[in-house]
């Protein structure tokens, strides 16, 4: 069983395999374009992220099969992943016509890659279905200041959050981790 403090982590493309994936993308940059060899890399790498996916999406239904079989209630915060995983816009520079200023595009394409690889969208659709399918309630909770509200006595202000990964209640003086 899941305890209220366990986070769910998707699998990850192990070390070897990425050292695999190195040394392809290695082969690849010295083939010609469009040569059969070209191809044949290109489909070895395609072969080991598809074997990477798979093994994600089957944690996802065996993780949603124990939480829908485990649980008579299933609360899912309601985040709006489409939203958060948009590429920045180009602030145009006003000193200089035609040029950008900085917008922390690759910094927010590491976040991308973190939300997509913990497939928390997969999850939320899976335990739609399955909390249904078994008959377990599943609430959607709002996201707005869910990580402010204190669990024990519902308090929730800017202060209960002391930094990034501690929570303090100032009302009821309950910790946890945030």
């Amino acid at each position: 069983a899941l305890s209220d403090a366990t986070m769910l982590r998707a699998p990850v493309m192990r070390r070897g395999e990425q050292k695999k994936l190195v040394r392809l993308q290695r082969q690849l940059a010295g083939c010609r374009k469009g040569s059969l060899r070209r191809g044949k890399v290109k489909a070895r790498i395609a072969k080991l992220h598809a074997r990477v996916a798979d093994r994600r999406k089957d944690w996802v239904e065996k993780t949603t099969t124990r939480i829908a079989s485990t649980y008579g209630v299933v609360a899912v915060e309601k985040l709006p992943t489409r939203n958060m995983v948009r590429t920045p816009k180009p602030k145009h520079d006003p000193d200089h016509a035609g040029h950008y200023l900085p917008n922390a595009k690759a910094a927010k394409a590491g976040l991308n890659r973190g939300i997509y690889a913990n497939c928390w969208g997969q999850i939320a659709q899976r335990l739609e279905h399955k909390t249904s399918a078994s008959g377990t309630v599943l609430v959607e909770v709002p996201a707005a200041y869910s990580s402010l509200e204190c669990r024990s006595c519902g308090h929730s202000v800017k202060e209960n959050r002391k930094s990034q990964a501690e929570f303090c209640c100032v009302n009821c003086g309950h910790q946890d981790h945030a």
